[in-house]
C-alpha cells in the first residue's frame, strides 16, 4: 500500500486560535504557527482503484487527530475532517467535479461544507459572537487552501486536501464506523463519469 502523503497543506494557524477576535477584551492572545505538520507516513491510508483512477483517504477520527492539526477537537461541535489524495494514473486528464464529495453515515448522505459554512459552524459551536473582518478573511482562506480542489488532473498527476462535513454530535465518538466516503463526478476524457465509495471504516475496507 502506498504511504499516505506525508506533508500536509493544512492550515498554518491552528483553527481555534485563527479564530479568535482580536478584541481587547478577548481571552484569545496569541497565534499558534506550528513549524512542523503532523505527517501520516506510518499510518495506515484507505485506499481503492477504478478506472485508472487511485484514491487514498484518512479519516481524522481520535481526538489526538485533531488536536495534531486543527488544535481543536471539531467532531464535538459537528464537524469531521477526511483527508483525501486523487491520483490520476491513466493516459490522459481526468476532471475532478466541483464540490461532489459527500460522507455516507447511517441512511443519511452528507455534502462537503464549503469555508464559509464550516466558519459559521465553528463559531456558532465555539460561541465566538465577536470577530473582526480580517480576521474572518484569513480564516476562510487557510481553510480554502487545506482543501481539495476540483479541476483537471494530468496524467500521473494527483489532488489532495481535506474535505470536512457535518455530523450530528452524538455521532462524535467513532463517527466513521459503517462511514462511506463518496464522489459522484469524476469525469474520463470520453465523458464517462466514474463514481468513488471509499468505507471508511478500518474494521471494514
Amino acid at each position: 500500500m502506498p504511504a499516505f502523503p506525508g506533508r500536509l497543506r493544512v492550515f498554518s494557524l491552528s483553527l481555534s486560535s485563527l479564530l479568535c477576535a482580536a478584541f481587547f477584551f478577548t481571552s484569545c492572545t496569541s497565534l499558534r504557527v506550528p513549524v512542523d505538520f503532523p505527517g501520516y507516513e506510518s499510518a495506515q491510508s484507505l485506499n481503492l482503484s477504478a478506472d485508472g483512477i487511485d484514491v487514498f483517504a484518512k479519516p481524522l477520527i481520535s481526538r489526538q487527530d485533531y488536536q495534531d492539526v486543527f488544535d481543536d477537537y471539531l467532531p464535538e461541535i459537528g464537524l469531521v475532517a477526511v483527508w483525501v489524495q486523487v491520483q490520476n494514473t491513466r493516459s490522459s486528464d481526468i476532471m475532478l467535479a466541483k464540490e461532489k464529495w459527500a460522507l455516507r453515515t447511517g441512511n443519511r448522505n452528507r455534502k462537503q461544507l464549503d469555508a464559509p459554512s464550516i466558519l459559521k459552524r465553528y463559531y456558532q459551536g465555539r460561541n465566538i459572537r465577536m470577530y473582526t473582518l480580517h480576521t474572518y478573511t484569513r480564516a476562510r482562506q487557510q481553510i480554502e487552501q487545506s482543501m481539495i480542489r476540483d479541476g483537471k488532473i494530468s496524467s500521473s498527476m494527483k489532488l489532495d486536501g481535506f474535505v470536512i462535513f457535518p455530523i450530528d454530535k452524538a455521532l462524535q465518538q467513532d463517527w466513521n464506523k459503517g462511514a462511506v466516503l463518496m464522489h459522484k463526478g469524476i469525469y474520463l476524457n470520453d465523458q464517462k463519469k466514474v463514481e468513488i465509495r471509499l468505507s471508511l471504516d478500518y474494521a471494514n475496507p
